[in-house]
C-alpha cells in the first residue's frame, strides 16, 4: 500500500509553531488513513529514538473502525518492533480495553478508543467522576441493573431514526396534553414517570431516608474505611502519605443508566412535557429535532455554555448570530429556551437508587472543569488523533487540553 506525495505531505508535516491539525476533505478521501499514518510516523520516531512509546490516544466514533484501525497499526508496530521483549509486553498489554488512564502501561499506548470509551476513561481518571464509582474507581453496581456497564449507543452505529418532530406540521404526531390523557396507557409518559420519581422520594424523606444515591452506600463505607486506614498510617508515619491521599479518587453522583438520550428527547412524551403550556401555534412552530440541536450544540454545548457555568442565559442564547445558529430568530428562541429550561427541570429529578438524568453536555462539561483545575490523574498523554471530529461537541474539544502537545 502506498500513499500518495499530498497525503505523505500531511504525514510528515510539523506545524511550526506546534497546533492541532484539522483535515477536511469528503468521505472516502483517505482522512482516516493519513490519520494513522502520522500516528505510525510519530510513534516510530519516538521508538526509534528513546525506545518508547509515544503515548498518543486515537478517538473515533464507531467500533468496528476502532478496531479496523487498531488492527492496521499493530501490524505496522509489529513490523517495526525488532526486540522480542518489547513485542510481547504490547501483546500483552493491549489483549482488553483499560478501565482507567490512572498508572496504565506505557504498552498499552497508542491507545484505540471509541468516542463513549475516551470519556469513560477520562471520567475514570480524574478527583472527582462523574459516574458512580467504587473505591478502585471502577463503575460502582446496581443502580440501573446490567445496562450500566453497557452503556446506551453514545456513538450512535445503531441508532435508528425515524424522523419524529419532524412530520408534525398539523400537530398530528405530537398531540396536546388533553388529547394524550385520552391514550391507552400502556406506557407511562415521560412527566409522569418524573413526577412518580418525585413523589417516591419524597415519601422517603418523609420517612427519614437519605436522598442520595442508595446503592452507592457500599461504596462509600468501603471509601470512609479506606480513609481511617490512611489516617492511621499518617499517625504512625507522620505526612509521608500525604500525596497517596491526595490520588484517592472520588465517587460521582450519576447513573450511566440514567442518560438522557435524543431518542427520549424527541419521544412524544418528554417532548409533550417540554412544550406543557405552549399554544398549538407555539408548539407547530418548533420541532423537537432543531430544538435538541439547540440545546446541545448552543446553550449546553457551546464554548461559550462553558465559560458562563456550563449553560447560556436567554440573554446569551438571544446574542447568537444567526449565521452561527440559523434554525431559530429571536422571536422563536425564548419558546426554545423555555422548552430547554423543562427538560432540565425534568431530568435532573432524581430516581430512589439510580440519582439524577444526565446528558452528553453534562459529561462533558463536568469533565472538561476537572481537567482544567488539574485534577487528572492519569498518565503522561502526548497527543490525540481525532476521527470524525465535527462529532465531538464543542465543549469536548477543550479535553484536548490534557495532552501534553497539539496534535
Amino acid at each position: 500500500f502506498r500513499v500518495s506525495k499530498a497525503e505523505m505531505h500531511i504525514i510528515e508535516m510539523v506545524p511550526r509553531p506546534l497546533s492541532s491539525i484539522l483535515l477536511l476533505g469528503r468521505s472516502g478521501t483517505g482522512k482516516t488513513t493519513v490519520l494513522v499514518f502520522r500516528l505510525f510516523s510519530a510513534w516510530l520516531a519516538r521508538y526509534q529514538h528513546s525506545h518508547e512509546h509515544l503515548q498518543a490516544v486515537f478517538v473515533t466514533a464507531s467500533a468496528t473502525l476502532k478496531e479496523q484501525v487498531s488492527r492496521t497499526f499493530r501490524k505496522l508496530q509489529a513490523a517495526a518492533m525488532t526486540d522480542a521483549d518489547d513485542a510481547a509486553a504490547v501483546a500483552a498489554a493491549t489483549t482488553r480495553d483499560p478501565d482507567t488512564l490512572v498508572n496504565l502501561s506505557p504498552a498499552t499506548f497508542p491507545l484505540f478508543t471509541t468516542t463513549r470509551q475516551w470519556l469513560m476513561l477520562l471520567d475514570a481518571s480524574v478527583a472527582e467522576p462523574f459516574f458512580v464509582r467504587g473505591p478502585d474507581g471502577r463503575l460502582a453496581g446496581g443502580g440501573g441493573g446490567a445496562d450500566d456497564s453497557e452503556i446506551q449507543d453514545w456513538d450512535g452505529i445503531g441508532l435508528e431514526v425515524d424522523l419524529q418532530g419532524w412530520t408534525d406540521d398539523e400537530g398530528d404526531e405530537y398531540e396536546d396534553e388533553d388529547e394524550q390523557a385520552e391514550d391507552d396507557d400502556d406506557d407511562m409518559d415521560w412527566e409522569a414517570q418524573a413526577d412518580a420519581a418525585e413523589a417516591d422520594e419524597t415519601a422517603a424523606a418523609a420517612d427519614g431516608e437519605q436522598q442520595e444515591v442508595v446503592t452507592a452506600a457500599g461504596a462509600a463505607a468501603n471509601r470512609q474505611q479506606q480513609k481511617q486506614r490512611i489516617g492511621r498510617r499518617k499517625k504512625r508515619h507522620g505526612d509521608d502519605d500525604d500525596a497517596d491521599n491526595q490520588q484517592q479518587q472520588g465517587t460521582g453522583k450519576h447513573w450511566p443508566s440514567r442518560e438522557v438520550t435524543y431518542a427520549d428527547f424527541v419521544s412524544s412524551g418528554m417532548w409533550s412535557a417540554m412544550t406543557k403550556g405552549l399554544s398549538k401555534d407555539e408548539k407547530a412552530r418548533l420541532k423537537a429535532p432543531l430544538v435538541y440541536q439547540e440545546v446541545m450544540s448552543y446553550i449546553k454545548g457551546s464554548a461559550e455554555a462553558l465559560e458562563a457555568g456550563g449553560h447560556l442565559s436567554l440573554e446569551q442564547y438571544q446574542d447568537l448570530g444567526r449565521k452561527r445558529a440559523p434554525n431559530f430568530n429571536k422571536d422563536l428562541r425564548p419558546l426554545v429556551y423555555r422548552c430547554y429550561e423543562a427538560y432540565e427541570a425534568h431530568k435532573s429529578l432524581r430516581q430512589p437508587g439510580r440519582g439524577p438524568g444526565w446528558d452528553r453536555a453534562d459529561l462533558a462539561a463536568h469533565l472538561y472543569r476537572q481537567l482544567l483545575e488539574g485534577q487528572y490523574r492519569g498518565v503522561r498523554l502526548d497527543g490525540m488523533f481525532r476521527d470524525e471530529v465535527q462529532d465531538f461537541l464543542m465543549v469536548g474539544g477543550g479535553m484536548h487540553t490534557v495532552c501534553t502537545w497539539p496534535g
